[in-house]
């Protein structure tokens, strides 16, 4: 299966603060899901990172649902909770994200930092943003989803999104049929 990871930050830079780590596996091609991965993190963890002060800004106009969710599950250790991410995503075949070079360069850093090194293959990185670009291409797109800034939740809305982009682009599930499985 493959897995969307979305994080919650306090700058955008490769060494923002990370509030919250969300994941789920998934199928592209049906959307299938499956195992979950959630954790808020300690920020007192990450001194040395940075916070900037324009996505303070931003974060003091979500709603306040947005902001109470990274209090709920208490936040956890920053280490623990990346070495427990590293295994969720051991087995993946691709990591999804808007786009890795946010998501998963702040994650490898935050690793590095913190002891977790080798998240994970850099070959595995796969890049939403770049299938929306190739629907957009096509002259197809699907509507924007509200994001709701809890990086599950927008786990959940990416997988729905990639499984339209998918199917706009042709791309849908072999009919199981039709499937010459003798040749794998």
């Amino acid at each position: 299966m493959d897995i969307m990871i979305d994080i919650e930050t306090l700058a955008t830079t490769p060494d923002a603060v990370v509030l919250s780590i969300g994941a789920v596996e998934f199928d592209p091609l049906s959307g299938e899901t499956g195992k979950t991965f959630y954790r808020n993190l300690l920020q007192v963890d990450q001194y040395c990172r940075n916070v900037d002060k324009d996505t303070l800004k931003w974060w003091e106009k979500q709603s306040s649902k947005a902001r109470a969710a990274l209090m709920r599950p208490a936040p956890s250790n920053c280490r623990e909770a990346l070495r427990d991410l590293k295994e969720f995503c051991k087995d993946a075949t691709r990591l999804w994200a808007n786009s890795p070079q946010f998501d998963l360069t702040i994650l490898a850093n935050l690793g590095d930092e913190m002891g977790v090194q080798d998240m994970w293959p850099y070959w595995k990185a796969t890049d939403f943003r770049t299938l929306k670009a190739l629907a957009q291409l096509s002259g197809r797109s699907v509507a924007k989803p509200k994001v709701s800034h809890h990086a599950l939740e927008d786990c959940f809305s990416q997988i729905t999104q990639v499984v339209v982009l998918l199917s706009v682009l042709g791309l849908t599930p072999p009919d199981t049929d039709t499937v010459d499985s003798s040749k794998d």
